[in-house]
């Protein structure tokens, strides 16, 4: 049986198939999101805007990034970014400006 390995490359990102996008990034930034969250794509495309680079975890289709998430954050809402082990709940744009130095 033979194996086959599809990569995709999009300028700029790597994009994997599945509950994780991975981005390449200066500082460790990870969201936690889920598909049908409008706040967590505000917070994406506040991200994407200012070219700062993140993996998301998509809380909804993996199981152990909500679990990694509640241990992080002390609660189930969404989306939540930790930059750099700073958890910050919510899009709440002046404390990650604040975080990324924005």
């Amino acid at each position: 049986m033979a194996w086959q390995i599809l990569v995709l490359v999009i300028i700029g990102s790597i994009e994997l198939t599945g509950a994780t996008r991975v981005i390449t990034m200066e500082k460790k930034i990870i969201i936690y999101s889920a598909d049908n969250c409008p706040w967590c794509r505000k917070l994406k495309d506040f991200l994407l805007d200012n070219s700062v680079e993140f993996i998301e975890k998509n809380v909804n289709l993996d199981h152990e990034a909500a679990n990694e998430m509640i241990t992080k954050s002390g609660q189930q809402g969404i989306p939540v970014i930790d930059i750099d082990g700073k958890v910050i709940v919510g899009f709440n744009r002046d404390a990650i400006e604040q975080e990324l130095g924005l």
